[in-house]
């Protein structure tokens, strides 16, 4: 068994997946509420066949046509059936009439010559319109259950249950296992094309895998049920659009699993040749294996499709996603060399990163370590002013910079040279922060640099007002200078 799932970045409140959360949503809606009566619905069905005398007209049909026609009866499985019938029959006719429905309805010859062909039993038999009728009540009583009534039969292949399928469910763990690769796959797929083209996509896929999966099972009455196939579809849609680009994933075979990154069209075929690998491997299983495989040929031919336009497609957001992974190994890359000591190799690294990431504060702290004993550099000086550029207001991010700020002005004996503009918005965040004492050097230097600085007055201002119940002298004296 192989499996094999692309680990996206966490949910973005700027790029919340709204449709695939909602589709979470409906799905457990729908299989908690809507399907909760559904096994007592079949119940009663089953027990109309028995009881109505449905069971005791089609039950010995369905022991002589397995008798009686072409090729049928040799097998083991139809010898345990007459056997089993045979012997019910005579001694306990109830118990076999309640067990007609599941021993026939799994038989696709019988049921298509029963049901539509009506062979088995012809208008000219006096029962005939006895078993019509009973047939028609028994069926409107299993259709009373979501999966009967809405899961998609191969057999009626029904408008309708090309979509209402994709939302019904087996059972909890069917549920789950689906909504976990749905969320997976959902938060990319859904900001690759963005909330509307995502739904109708989604759809569409979910229909290319029931079409495919009705292919390969004509006459099958088993409804299909599942949001799999939908699912599938999103994975070929995410293989394709990201072509070439390199993603990571986990990945299990049998009892190994182990995480790997590889180009996501790669995934493509590997996930295509299991299906069907698992389809003639797993004869009579209960996974639609084909379901899977036909939404992963829709999903790839949208995506495919798609890739034709240059609107519709958000590329930044998966060159994003790349950069993202290339930003943690130069990272990791580099914190291996400066352990190593190899401070040169290191400061390369961290100087590409904050290239193509001008406020990555972790790659400037460690700029700062290497570049700090010589605090007379201006690759020093450079770095301090990109380290107080950095605009991110939060608690912990403003402590660090202060402690680096701290450390700064004892290296240079309070006598570098600070870009006093770009100063001032931090001086702000030093007083929101309690540090009022770093925030009045910068205000002071400011105030001596003899420049008209932007946004000044506003930094006096909220210094004076921290100052206010602390030290109410010197709030005044800094308020006197805005009124001057």
């Amino acid at each position: 068994m192989l499996l094999l799932v692309p680990l996206e970045k966490k949910i973005e409140l700027r790029r919340f997946p709204v449709i695939t959360i909602l589709l979470i949503l409906i799905n457990a809606i729908v299989f908690f509420v809507g399907q909760a009566n559904d096994d007592k619905k079949q119940e009663e069905a089953v027990e109309y066949y028995a009881d109505s005398g449905l069971g005791e007209i089609e039950v010995p049909l369905y022991l002589k046509y397995l008798e009686t026609a072409d090729g049928r009866g040799d097998s083991k499985e139809d010898k345990e059936k007459i056997s089993y019938m045979k012997d019910g029959l005579k001694h306990n006719k109830t118990l076999v009439y309640s067990q007609g429905f599941f021993l026939s309805y799994n038989d696709n010859k019988f049921i298509d010559e029963l049901l539509y062909k009506e062979t088995i039993i012809t208008r000219e038999d006096a029962k005939y319109s006895d078993w019509k009728h009973y047939r028609e009540v028994f069926y409107d009583k299993l259709s009373g259950s979501l999966t009967y009534g809405y899961g998609f039969i191969s057999k009626e292949k029904r408008p309708i249950t090309y979509i209402t399928t994709q939302f019904l469910h087996g059972g909890v763990m069917h549920l789950v296992g689906n909504m976990v690769f749905l969320l997976f796959l959902g938060i990319a797929v859904e900001n690759i094309f963005g909330s509307f083209r995502y739904i109708f996509f989604y759809l569409i896929g979910g229909c290319a895998a029931t079409a495919f999966y009705s292919l390969f099972t004509s006459d099958s009455m088993i409804p299909l049920v599942g949001a799999s196939g939908a699912i599938a579809g999103l994975m070929g849609m995410y293989a394709v659009s990201y072509g070439f680009r390199k993603i990571n994933f986990f990945y299990n075979i049998l009892f190994y699993f182990n995480y790997v990154k590889a180009p996501a069209l790669i995934m493509f075929p590997l996930w295509l040749g299991n299906e069907f690998l698992q389809y003639y491997a797993n004869e009579g299983s209960n996974v639609a294996y084909m379901a899977h495989a036909g939404g992963l040929i829709g999903g790839a031919s949208i995506a495919a499709f798609m890739s034709l336009f240059k609107t519709g497609v958000d590329r930044e957001y998966m060159d994003e996603n790349v950069k993202h992974d290339n930003l943690v190994e130069r990272m990791d890359e580099a914190n291996t060399l400066m352990g190593q000591l190899e401070f040169d190799k290191a400061k390369r690294i961290y100087r590409q990163v904050v290239t193509d990431h001008p406020y990555h504060l972790d790659a400037l702290k460690k700029l700062f370590t290497i570049e700090k004993h010589k605090p007379e550099s201006l690759d020093f000086l450079s770095t301090c002013n990109k380290i107080f550029k950095v605009e991110n207001a939060a608690q912990p991010v403003v402590e660090e910079i202060n402690k680096i700020f701290k450390e700064y002005l004892v290296l240079t004996n309070n006598s570098a040279q600070l870009d006093t503009p770009h100063m001032i918005g931090l001086a702000i965040r030093f007083c929101n922060h309690g540090f009022l004492e770093d925030a009045e050097r910068v205000i002071t230097a400011a105030i001596n640099s003899g420049h008209n600085v932007n946004n000044l007055n506003m930094a006096i201002r909220v210094f004076a007002r921290e100052l206010e119940d602390l030290d109410p002298s010197r709030s005044l004296h800094y308020k006197k200078m805005l009124a001057d």
